[in-house]
């Protein structure tokens, strides 16, 4: 993982076309990262790189919450998945912008959390991305928590491949509500799954 060493309000531009030395294989980046306290206010702002990566954050958080991060994709090459923010606890108010990209295997998150809520996490595509297959794509998602108020919006020709999966928010465990999935009339011509909230096992509220 190459991240700035605190997990408080950095700013990372990436837009390197050359190798940096012993990171150019199997690099995962981030723009704020930490092991035992919350990552917030985070921004990675990925242009480019010589060689593609596995995953991305705008912040990540081992055992603590992600709050108010963004990551903004412009370009590059992303092999695996994309999160505004991952957090262990929680992920709330997370932001994605894709414009643009190379997706080997798309998974893109708003907001991912494992025990607790992820809520008020967006993730916006635009055109000028290169999508080389179907995508997973949640506002938010959590295991063990509640998911509330996550947006998906999907702009005009995104290149989003069939089959693909858009959803605004699912938790496994608990309830999903307020999400939204927000789509163009021509932003997709593909054939793909649409869903405002998923709750596997427990209440779902209404979504958009």
């Amino acid at each position: 993982m190459f991240a700035l060493p605190d997990s408080d309000s950095n700013s990372l531009i990436w837009n390197r076309k050359d190798s940096l030395m012993g990171l150019n294989y199997d690099l995962d980046i981030a723009g704020g990262y930490s092991d035992l306290s919350a990552a917030s206010n985070n921004t990675l702002d990925f242009r480019d790189y010589c060689d593609p990566v596995h995953f991305l954050y705008g912040g990540y958080s081992e055992r603590q919450v992600s709050i108010h991060n963004a990551l903004n994709i412009s370009g590059g090459k992303i092999k695996q998945a994309v999160y505004g923010g991952h957090g262990l606890v929680a992920a709330e108010g997370n932001k994605i912008l894709i414009s643009g990209g190379v997706f080997e295997k798309p998974e893109i998150y708003g907001g991912r959390s494992f025990r607790e809520n992820a809520a008020d996490n967006i993730v916006d595509i635009d055109k000028g991305a290169d999508f080389k297959q179907s995508s997973q794509i949640y506002g938010g998602h959590s295991i063990g928590g509640n998911v509330e108020y996550n947006v998906v919006s999907i702009r005009k020709e995104s290149g989003i491949k069939d089959s693909s999966r858009i959803v605004g928010g699912e938790s496994q465990e608990e309830s999903a509500k307020g999400n939204e999935v927000d789509v163009d009339a021509d932003a997709l011509e593909a054939k793909v799954d649409i869903c405002g909230g998923i709750s596997n096992e427990g209440e779902q509220k209404p979504t958009k």
